[in-house]
């Protein structure tokens, strides 16, 4: 046997895979964690250039103000004067605002050098300008000095002026001996007489003022000697302060700068390592994602493969089981007839006059065949059970009428048991009826209360009914059977319910059964959305419980048809008859005309629905799966057309009528199945039509043997009464057809039209059925339900070779 792989080997393979690339990522976040204060220094790198920016800002700040400091020096004017100062407040709010930026402690040291440096300087600026008003001072002394020579010579008295040009210009001993020269010619001066005391009076005030503005002017000049020695020793600090101050801020901008130009140098560095970390992380994932997908691809592959042979082992086990359903089936339904007969003839037996022995032998027979009957019935039920074929009705019905007859049929059976038995119902059951399927629970509580009679030899059984009320607003049913019988171990109670199982081999020797009975109930309560519980213990008996959810409802009133004329025969009764299949269509249409029946028949229901309103008609015939417009589509049409009175509309099927889906099986009045005898379609005409005779006229005629190996025509000799003319008339009509719809089926096969396929091997089985050509049926079963058309050729191969014997033999006895 082949090993597969396991689930958890391809899981394992994913979990380390992810395991590994999430090792990976955690070693890779870790070096670049390493390397984030690089990326932090990166990050401040924006606030160096910003600082950069700064300094270059308050370097020009700086020049600028020492334009402001020589226009104040040039003019002396107070607007300069105030643009300097507010050049000098702004500089050092500037240098304040820088030194927020800076952390290093030498530069911050350095910018309140720069702030005190300022400072002097203003104050130098200053100062040379006070000198600079005073040497204005200086000149506003000689200009008076000026004045007053000229009033000397207005009054007629010789001045330096007279007799030099540009006097300011001699040296100081030059201009004594000239001061003196003027002296001595003043003195010779003739004076007026008259003018004498005033011009002496004016002319001493004129000689005083000048000697008091000299005196001054020579404290001025004095002064100014001395200021110029103090303006020369403030420019030289002026000059010195700003060559400090360039060097100061040059020196913190070149620190800053290079500072900026090694951070980004790390960064860079550090930058680099990151890519390759990552880079070689990226390589070592790539290549570990390489090898696990390889690995786990290899195992999905492989999963794929085991897959496909599984499933191919699925298919080919499927089939195996369809076509063990279909055998059971086509068994059981074979198996049915000869036992309807075996039980028939047994019953006819022992009523007729034989020994005693005679009879025990009978009754034997009849116990085997009802053994066997029941056996059949559960394969079929066990079939459709593990198929999910089966269909559960939802018919109203009376849960005590139902169980009354499931006593009726049982305890005449177990009759000579030395046995007590006791019903016990709960109050207002006679007029409660409830919503479900009334077959499905007769048939588990016949299978359980059977139980309890055959495993109890004497003492008690008891059948016991509850109900509860549910939050859902249905009945919560208990249907008890409680017995004083053999009882079932307690080890072995939960194999009771598993198919083909006995408790043990005593029970096996000694009483008969199949070990599917409680499997099937207990498969049919789940499936009605309930359940079977058993409670038991050896030698003391058991208690079994069937609980199902069940819905009140009211009775419905039966339908009452329109009235019709009471009469001694059938003539006047106008049948339709609606059918694709032309051989059983003819079959049904002879039969009733036997009767003498008006029949109109229809291959096609869309055309019948068209025809029927311009006649009148008493009942209709329908098959239900057609080609163009099936059963149901027909009867829903025709119920909602004016000309429609109620008349009776029965389904022709090959289903049973619990197959059916309950919602589309109410449309139809009642169901016959295929294949059926004159007697199913007589028994739904004295149904319906209780006044009227239905019996006819039979004539002798030669029996006629038209039997072979693979057919055989007894039903339809019975279903025609023995009509030598109208067999032959049948079958003709019967093996034209199947010509033609074997050559459908070919046509359809080659087109690889699987659905025609379906419908013609549909409507070719129920004459084939009629005539008991078990074989050809068997093949048209596997076509009818067939998934895959390539398994349709053998199929239909073997079928042609059947159907050409069959064909050949029937001609031969036709003929």
């Amino acid at each position: 046997m082949k090993a597969y792989p396991k689930k958890t080997n391809i899981t394992l393979k994913v979990f380390f895979s992810y395991l590994l690339l999430g090792i990976l990522v955690i070693v890779a976040a870790w070096f670049i964690y390493k390397e984030s204060p690089a990326f932090y220094t990166k990050s401040n790198s924006s606030g160096e250039s910003e600082k950069l920016l700064k300094i270059s800002s308050l370097l020009a700040h700086m020049y600028e103000n020492e334009n402001l400091a020589k226009a104040t020096l040039y003019s002396a004017t107070k607007h300069n004067f105030d643009m300097y100062t507010e050049s000098v407040t702004s500089i050092i709010d500037e240098i304040d605002t820088l030194k927020r930026s800076i952390d290093i402690s030498y530069q911050l040291q350095q910018l309140d050098s720069i702030s005190i440096l300022l400072k002097r300087k203003y104050e130098n600026i200053k100062e040379l300008r006070r000198i600079k008003i005073n040497n204005e001072t200086d000149i506003s002394f000689k200009v008076g000095i000026e004045e007053l020579t000229k009033m000397e010579s207005s009054l007629g008295k010789i001045t330096i002026d007279h007799l030099v040009e540009e006097p300011e210009k001699l040296e100081s001993y030059q201009r004594e001996v000239i001061d003196k020269l003027v002296g001595i010619l003043n003195e010779n001066l003739e004076e007026d007489p008259e003018n004498a005391p005033g011009k002496k009076t004016v002319d001493s005030i004129v000689t005083a003022s000048k000697l008091l503005l000299k005196d001054l002017r020579a404290e001025a000049q004095n002064a100014r000697v001395s200021l110029q020695a103090k303006e020369k020793e403030l420019v030289e600090n002026d000059f010195v302060l700003s060559e400090q101050l360039r060097k100061i801020i040059t020196h913190i901008e070149s620190e800053i700068f290079l500072n900026s130009l090694q951070k980004d140098i790390a960064m860079e560095t550090a930058q680099k390592r990151t890519n390759h970390i990552i880079t070689l992380a990226g390589i070592l994932g790539f290549l570990l994602i390489i090898l696990f997908s390889f690995l786990i691809l290899s195992d999905f592959w492989k999963s794929q493969s085991y897959r496909k042979q599984l499933e191919e082992a699925k298919n080919y086990a499927e089939s195996v089981l369809n076509s063990r359903e279909q055998l059971i089936r086509m068994v059981s339904h074979d198996l049915k007839t000869p036992l309807s007969s075996i039980i028939s003839y047994t019953d006819l037996l022992s009523d007729s006059s034989i020994s005693n022995k005679q009879q025990k032998y009978v009754h034997q027979l009849k116990n085997s065949a009802g053994y066997i009957t029941k056996l059949v019935e559960d394969l079929l039920a066990f079939s459709k059970l593990e198929s999910g074929s089966l269909y559960l009705q939802k018919e109203v019905f009376s849960l005590r009428e139902l169980i009354e007859e499931v006593i009726h049929s049982v305890r005449p059976v177990y009759q000579k048991k030395a046995v007590n038995f006791e019903l016990k119902l709960p109050s207002g059951m006679k007029n409660t009826f409830f919503k479900g399927d009334p077959l499905r629970i007769k048939q588990i509580t016949t299978n359980l209360l059977s139980n309890a009679f055959k495993y109890t030899h004497k003492g008690n059984i008891c059948l016991e009914i509850t109900k509860k009320e549910q939050e859902d607003g249905k009945l919560l049913i208990n249907i008890i059977v409680e017995d004083t019988g053999i009882g079932i171990p307690k080890d072995k109670l939960e194999s009771v319910f598993k198919e083909f199982t006995r408790v043990d081999e005593e029970i096996q020797k000694n009483y008969e059964g199949s070990g599917l009975g409680l499997a099937i109930s207990k498969k049919l309560a789940i499936a009605m959305g309930g359940d079977i519980s058993v409670r038991s213990e050896k030698g003391k008996g058991s208690v079994f419980n069937l609980q199902l959810p069940l819905e009140k409802a009211r009775r419905k009133k039966k339908k009452t048809l329109p009235p019709t004329e009471k009469t001694e025969s059938s003539k006047g009764l106008v049948a339709i008859v609606i059918d694709d299949n032309n051989a059983l269509r003819r079959l049904i249409k002879e039969i009733l005309q036997k009767w003498n029946i008006l029949v109109f028949d229809f291959e096609d229901a869309s055309l019948a629905l068209k025809e029927l309103p311009s006649f009148t008609y008493d009942i209709v015939f329908t098959d239900i799966q057609m080609p163009q417009m099936d059963g149901y589509s027909f009867v829903s049409a025709l119920k909602k057309s004016p000309h429609y009175k109620q008349q009776p509309v029965f389904a022709i099927s090959g289903a049973l009528s619990e197959e059916l889906p309950a919602d589309k099986s109410q449309l139809f009045t009642g169901h016959i199945k295929k294949p059926f005898s004159p007697g199913d379609i007589k028994n739904c005409l004295e149904t319906h039509f209780e006044d009227v005779n239905f019996s006819y006229r039979t004539e002798a005629v030669k029996a006629i043997s038209l039997n072979g190996e693979s057919y055989n025509l007894s039903d339809l000799l019975q279903f025609l009464q023995n009509d030598h003319a109208l067999v032959k008339e049948v079958l003709g009509t019967f093996l034209k057809n199947t010509k033609q719809d074997l050559s459908r089926i070919k046509k359809a096969f080659k087109s690889k039209d699987l659905n025609a396929i379906r419908e013609t091997a549909h409507k070719m089985k129920p004459m084939y059925v009629q005539i008991k050509a078990n074989d050809v049926v068997f093949y048209l079963n596997q076509l009818e339900n067939t998934d895959e058309i390539s398994m349709s050729g053998g199929v239909i191969r073997k079928l042609d070779d059947l159907i050409g014997k069959l064909i050949r033999s029937l001609r031969k006895e036709i003929n």
